[in-house]
């Protein structure tokens, strides 16, 4: 079994945290969602992983001569934000991120507008705000873009 403090120091090498947007339309509860995946050549050390965190492992298999096939573990949602909070501690590449996917679902659980179905269609003003998390994560992922990261603050949201 290997320790969450392990998992981190895995994640931060090998980890993604994103925060994505659903197409319009289907049984979506939100435009706005959250996953984390990471990905290695060796299987086993995913699978030990997936033990503690759950989530899926998928094999991707090399579509290029120089790149390599590799398995993936994705978690999204309610795994990726209990992933994040167990791994955020001992966390240095991807504090930053981390701390952002934990204060989106955060504000997400907040507002009445945490799941479409029954609930009251979201405002405006909801989706801006979940757009700036998306933005700003976009930004710590390195897909800035137009974006710059001193423009940004978790303040505003």
């Amino acid at each position: 079994m290997v320790s969450y403090e392990y998992i981190a120091g895995f994640f931060d090498g090998e980890g993604y945290i994103q925060l994505g947007i659903r197409s319009p339309g289907g049984h979506s509860r939100s435009p706005y969602y959250l996953t984390i995946s990471m990905a290695n050549t060796h299987r086993g050390v995913l699978d030990e992983i997936q033990k503690m965190t759950g989530g899926v492992v998928r094999f991707y298999p090399s579509k290029r001569l120089n790149v390599k096939s590799h398995y993936r573990l994705a978690l999204y949602t309610r795994q990726a934000l209990n992933f994040i909070k167990a791994v955020q501690p001992y966390l240095i590449v991807k504090k930053e991120e981390a701390d952002l996917a934990i204060a989106f679902y955060e504000h997400i659980e907040s507002t009445s507008y945490y799941f479409n179905h029954g609930c009251k269609k979201m405002t405006e003003k909801e989706l801006k705000i979940r757009h700036e998390f998306w933005t700003k994560m976009r930004v710590l992922n390195g897909n800035q873009g137009k974006f710059h990261l001193h423009n940004l603050s978790l303040k505003s949201v």
